[in-house]
Order: structure tokens, then C-alpha cells, then sequence
């Protein structure tokens, strides 16, 4: 996903914008968490997120997301309950909004506009299956008794046309 990302746009998609396409805020926000573990400022207990340093910088441009979880973890605090502070939704918000407008994700109204054009086609399409279906049940299919039958009902017929005499 991340080379395709590149290839598209000519820049690498962060591994928090990738989780975000793939699972929206709570994949987003476990990659933020992954990070802050993988840099040594959060450590887990039982369910509960505890931030080992405060003090300690993240990178230069760090992602807000990233910013507004480590800040949230302050105080210690399981996933669930900190995806729903406010700096985090404002975060996972503006996260999103930003792949909306690089091309990435389309938005509600666009995705509410594609939903509405494409039921007039998937109509056209199912009344088109169905009359394929149709046309391609041979309802005349006979069996080879009822061959058999229809041509000796035919050379009966014929017999008993013929006039005697053969005129």
C-alpha cells in the first residue's frame, strides 16, 4: 500500500495515514500508540496506556494525531476511553480531512452522490441479467423420447394423409 502511495503521488503515506484509509481513528490512533511504544514513551498495563516520559520531544513534524495521544496520555488511560478526548477526535478529524483532500478517501457527499448514480445502473444491469437468463432457457428442450414420439406422431400423420392410390 505504502509503494503504491508512492507511486501515485510521488510521496510515502505516513504508517498512521495508511492505518487511517484501513480502519479510520481507533487503527490510526493504535498506530500512534505503536509508535510512541517503539520510541519508548508508552508502555502498557493490563488494558492501561501509561506515559513513561513527558518531557521527552517526539521527532521534528511529528503528526498531530501522535501529538494529541501522547498529550492525552498523561494521565494514564485505556485507547478506549482516550479516542473520544477532544484533541484526539480534532486530530483524527483533521487527519481525515486531509486525505479527503489529497484524493485519498472520498467525502460523505461524494460518497452519498456515487451511492445515488449507481442504483439506476445496478437496476438497468439486473433487468439486463434477468433478461439473459431468460433468453438463455431453452424452454423448448425436448428429451430424446419426446423426439421419438413427435416423429412417429409425424409418419402417422403422414400415413394417414396419404390417399389411397397414390394420387
Amino acid at each position: 500500500m505504502v509503494a503504491a502511495a508512492r507511486r501515485r503521488t510521488g510521496r510515502t503515506l505516513e504508517a498512521m495515514e495508511v492505518a487511517y484509509l484501513h480502519g479510520g481513528l481507533r487503527l490510526a490512533g493504535y498506530a500512534c500508540i505503536a509508535e510512541l511504544h517503539r520510541l519508548g514513551l508508552v508502555r502498557a498495563m493490563s488494558g492501561t496506556l501509561v506515559a513513561v516520559s513527558t518531557s521527552t520531544s517526539l521527532p521534528d513534524r511529528a503528526p498531530k494525531l501522535l501529538i494529541a495521544v501522547r498529550n492525552g496520555l498523561k494521565q494514564p488511560h485505556s485507547w478506549q476511553t482516550l479516542r473520544h478526548d477532544a484533541h484526539v477526535l480534532r486530530a483524527g478529524a483533521a487527519l481525515g480531512t486531509r486525505l479527503i483532500r489529497r484524493d485519498w478517501m472520498l467525502s460523505a457527499a461524494r460518497q452519498r452522490r456515487l451511492r445515488l448514480l449507481a442504483i439506476p445502473g445496478l437496476l438497468v444491469a439486473g433487468w439486463y441479467l434477468i433478461q439473459v437468463v431468460i433468453l438463455a432457457m431453452d424452454f423448448t428442450a425436448t428429451t430424446p423420447s419426446d423426439t421419438l414420439t413427435r416423429n412417429q406422431a409425424k409418419a402417422t400423420g403422414a400415413a394417414l394423409c396419404e390417399r389411397p392410390g397414390g394420387r
